[in-house]
């Protein structure tokens, strides 16, 4: 798979803005109420970038949860991105109901 680096455009002030390029690789992934995923970022890739349809639940290198109480899951809510590679090269994703899900990946 092909991989470009993440990067932002600058305004007209040369500050970075929110716009991103555009990415090469994109891994799309659905998944159903409860149902989990690991998600192990294609070679080279050290940025990925999350949009989904719905809330969703991540850990890096462990089982995501969906928390049902007061609790320290280390399950994240709903993260834009995540920097990946070396020790965090393993995602789990899981969601409370069914989502479809498309996760950018940068070189």
């Amino acid at each position: 798979m092909a991989l470009n680096k993440l990067g932002f455009r600058t305004d007209t002030f040369g500050h970075n803005s929110f716009i991103r390029n555009p990415p090469l690789t994109v891994i799309n992934i659905v998944l159903d109420g409860g149902e989990q995923t690991l998600f192990v970022p294609p070679a080279g890739t050290t940025a990925v970038i999350f949009s989904s349809t719905g809330e969703f639940w991540v850990k890096s290198n462990g089982t995501a949860r969906v928390p049902e109480s007061n609790t320290d899951s280390g399950s994240e809510l709903n993260p834009l991105g995540y920097e990946v590679g070396g020790e965090l090269a393993r995602l789990s994703i899981t969601a409370p109901r069914a989502i479809r899900m498309s996760i950018a990946c940068y070189a």
